[in-house]
């Protein structure tokens, strides 16, 4: 079925992000560029947007030696100054952060702001992967490993790492595997720290007959590894009008009345698949991780902050569990008027909350 995308609409729709994001802000400019980076052996590049104050041809390029020096500097409080390095969710990329990233390099003139977009992902290299569901954390290594050598290709020496739900899994994953690289971390809406309660355990063995049969069959597709992305390229023609309204309805039409998230959102997903089943191969169909990751985070040595919509569909109590264990490593905000989506849905909290923690 033909599927109404292409890499010239995505790097319009993109665009039309970012300049939305930057419109009024002043000194705040933004870069856009892909990092070659070579992975498993092979040439591939890592598609990043870069925030910072003035004109981009005021500084060095983002990814030259130079660039290096900016996990050191100072900023005007007498602050070390880390880059902040944000790393999408599932179905999201580069520009879910635009107008946090641009808020922030506005409040703070001396951080640089970075995002990715994830190998297999948006308008990065889609190379072909083949994902083993009893080996989630394999999965997950190929997104941290990408990551790794996007870091030393940027000289970066050491970053402020924040991911959003899937990103926040494969970022917590990065710092307990690199704690060395990261200076602080920030788990957004993450899924898969928290373990399988055990009351889900059974499933859904107790339910009626036709709750049995939908649980059945959203098991067995996911199973199949037919994804929402999937789903997305399947529905054809009637996908950017129908992701359109859907999203709209979701963030609030307010948000973005003209439609660039709505838009970029479309086109960021509908092209041609590549890293698709990382999320049926990390997650269950219930969101639950397949290898949860409390352990691994509460012994994370570096600040952490969990930050969550007020609305939101991912659980807060595993962030506050977590900061009553070590009050000391973490710490626990709810931002107000928002669900999953708070980079979108409140960008104004969300960067006031990440610009705060970072120059603590």
């Amino acid at each position: 079925m033909w599927v109404p995308t292409s890499a010239r609409r995505l790097d319009e729709t993109e665009k039309r992000v970012l300049d939305e994001s930057v419109h009024g802000q002043g000194h705040v400019t933004y870069l856009r560029k892909p990092t070659a980076i070579v992975h498993r052996g092979e040439d591939h590049h890592i598609h990043t947007v870069t925030y910072s104050a003035g004109k981009p041809s005021d500084s060095p390029p983002p990814d030259s030696p130079a660039s290096g020096s900016e996990s050191t500097s100072s900023s005007s409080e007498g602050r070390a100054s880390f880059p902040v390095v944000f790393c999408h969710g599932y179905g999201g990329g580069c520009g879910s952060f635009a107008r946090v990233m641009a808020k922030m390099v506005r409040d703070h003139s001396h951080l640089t702001c970075h995002a990715i977009d994830w190998l297999g992902f948006g308008r990065s290299s889609r190379p072909s992967f083949r994902f083993d569901k009893d080996k989630p954390l394999d999965c997950a290594a190929e997104f941290v490993e990408s990551l790794e050598a996007w870091r030393r290709e940027k000289a970066i020496d050491k970053m402020v790492l924040c991911g959003h739900s899937m990103g926040g899994y494969l970022a917590a994953v990065y710092a307990s595997r690199y704690p060395h690289r990261v200076h602080k971390l920030i788990l957004a809406s993450t899924v898969g720290i928290q373990k399988k309660p055990e009351e889900l355990r059974d499933g859904f063995a107790g339910a009626p007959w036709y709750v049995r049969t939908l649980v059945g069959t959203v098991r067995g597709l996911w199973d199949m590894d037919v994804t929402p992305l999937a789903l997305l390229r399947g529905i054809g023609p009637i996908g950017p009008g129908l992701l359109r309204g859907a999203l709209s309805k979701r963030i609030g039409e307010h948000i973005y009345p003209n439609g660039e998230i709505q838009d970029y959102v479309y086109h960021v997903n509908a092209n041609a698949a590549s890293a698709d089943t990382a999320i049926t191969t990390l997650f269950e169909p219930t969101v639950f991780a397949r290898e949860p990751l409390f352990d691994r985070v509460r012994q994370l040595p570096m600040p952490t902050l969990f930050l969550y919509g007020e609305r939101d569909w991912v659980d807060a109590s595993t962030g506050h569990q977590l900061k009553a264990m070590n009050p000391q490593t973490f710490d626990v905000q709810l931002l107000p008027d928002c669900a999953h989506q708070i980079t979108v849905e409140n960008s104004h909290s969300f960067a006031e909350a990440v610009g705060e923690f970072c120059c603590r």
